[in-house]
Order: C-alpha cells, then structure tokens, then sequence
C-alpha cells in the first residue's frame, strides 16, 4: 500500500528494515504488530470467504428472505415497536438527525467514500431504529452503501447489513458448534467400538470424524489405519499412516505403522524398511530430550 501511494518514509518501506534481533528501535511494537497481522488476515481471508460463501450459497443475501425463519419472525414483531424518531431516507443520507455519533460517520461515507470500521454495526443498527419497518432499514442501508461507501465491496456490505439486523453469523456460529459436537461424539463412538475391537463400526465412526474436515488428529488417523489392517485394507490404511505423518511429522508411531504391514502387504519392502529407520530415529532423538 505504502509503494502505491508513493510513500517513502512508511514504516513497511523505511523503518521495518532496522526491525531486528540487534537494532531494537522498533522491537517494543512486535507484539502489536504480530496481533495486527492476524487481525488483518482474519479480515482479508476468513470474513471475505465467509462473506463470499453467504452470497454465493444465498441468493437472497439482499433481503429478508435469505434471513432465518426466527429473525424475521423477531424483526416482524418489533416492526410496529413505538420509536423516538423516524427519518426518511434523504434526511438519513444528509446526516439529519439527533445522534451526532451517527451523523459523523454518515458524513465520513459522504466525504471520503468509507466508515470506520467500529462504526459500521452501529450505523446499520442505528437506520434499523429509526425506519418504519426492517425491510425499509435493509434497503435504505444497501442504498447508501452502494451510493457512497467507495471502498466497500458490495457483498461485504451486505453481509455487515445482514449481520446487523438478523445476527446471521451467530446462528451459523451456533450451527458450527453443533457441527463440531457431532465430531466429537463421533470420535467418542469410535474409541469405544475400538477399545471393544468392533472394527467396523469403529472405522465407520472415525471415517464420520476425518470427513467432517473442521478438526484433525494424528490418533484418530493411527486408529483407522489399524481399523483397516484388521479388516485387510492396507492400502487404505497407508493413507492414513502417512495422513499420521503429515499431521505429526516427529511421531515414531506413523512411521512405525508404514512399515508394519501397509508397506510389507503392499510389496514396498525397501519403503518399509526406510520407515522403519525413521521412526527409530525420530524415537531415539525423543528419549534423549
């Protein structure tokens, strides 16, 4: 940013270079800059999937239909609430009413073509009080955004709307806890029917916690693997010895499984025997430490 806006005494073009294990002219602000980094991509990568999923998945992210059964039952019954004041849409876009706080960021959208972004909540928020009804807020918001907030992307906006007035991402928070609950009681099911040498039903319950794909564990990738040496696959369990490996490359076990059956039933002889040497090593430099 700093190269396109021509800068040369910024930070990342002058200052970050002097940034180091010696010259500690700068070294106080690492912890801040480390948590703004993350900061940042949370909001360049994560928010901007999530919104892109929402919109691309939803094709009614621009209305109350693409809203939750329950929000727009809440939304519906507070629609004829008593409010202290009520703005057209033209007194809203030139900052006309009593909330000086909500008047400074309208303007900051009028004059520079961006809100704040601690602010934008609470402007959509704010437009949701002071109209007749939430499908009026909705379309005075998406209105002023695509008027005048210059750097805000379109579907981003929407989803910072929809946020506001239907608390979308709670719910799918919710739906995502629940989603990890399921894994979990999966694994649960399946180190039972392990431990009880029920293979089959152990491998279908680990196969329901790797599928899920939001978590991920060097174990239960070991334990299928074993699943599926005493159910005679070992092709698939090699997958899942070297998922083991992948996902802990310092663990003696995942080599050691490699090697035990997988590679010697597979005809991998050599193969077997290098991971074999591997996971001896890697277990002998663990007793040292």
């Amino acid at each position: 940013m700093e190269v396109l806006m021509r800068s040369k005494n910024g930070f990342l073009t002058k200052r970050l270079k002097v940034v180091n294990g010696i010259n500690d002219s700068l070294i106080y602000l690492l912890p801040v800059i480390l948590k703004a980094v993350d900061t940042f991509l949370e909001e360049l990568i994560v928010r901007r999937e999530l919104v892109d999923n929402f919109c691309f998945y939803q094709h009614h992210y621009d209305s109350l239909q693409g809203a939750w059964e329950w929000a727009r039952r809440t939304l519906m019954d507070c629609a004829s609430d008593e409010r202290e004041h009520i703005y057209t849409r033209e007194q809203l876009e030139k900052a006309k009413t009593a909330d000086p706080l909500w008047n400074a960021s309208q303007l900051e959208m009028v004059y520079y073509g961006k809100m704040h972004g601690f602010m934008w909540m609470y402007w959509a928020k704010k437009i949701l009080e002071w109209t007749r009804g939430p499908e009026e807020a909705l379309e005075i918001s998406i209105y002023l955004n695509d008027k005048m907030a210059g750097t805000q992307v379109d579907r981003l906006a929407a989803c910072g709307q929809y946020a506001a007035f239907m608390t979308r991402y709670e719910l799918s928070f919710q739906m995502w806890t629940n989603q990890i609950q399921e894994m979990l009681n999966s694994k649960k099911c399946g180190d039972a029917a392990f431990r009880s040498k029920d293979f089959a039903n152990a491998l279908s319950y680990y196969t329901q916690f790797i599928d899920g794909g939001t978590m991920i564990s060097p174990t239960v990738s070991v334990r299928r693997c074993l699943c599926y040496l005493m159910s005679e696959m070992p092709q698939e369990a090699l997958g899942d010895a070297m998922q083991a490996q992948v996902i802990a490359p310092e663990w003696p076990t995942a080599f050691y499984l490699q090697a035990a059956a997988p590679l010697f039933s597979l005809g991998m002889d050599n193969d077997a025997q290098e991971s074999l040497k591997d996971g001896t090593s890697l277990e002998t430099q663990r007793h040292r430490n």
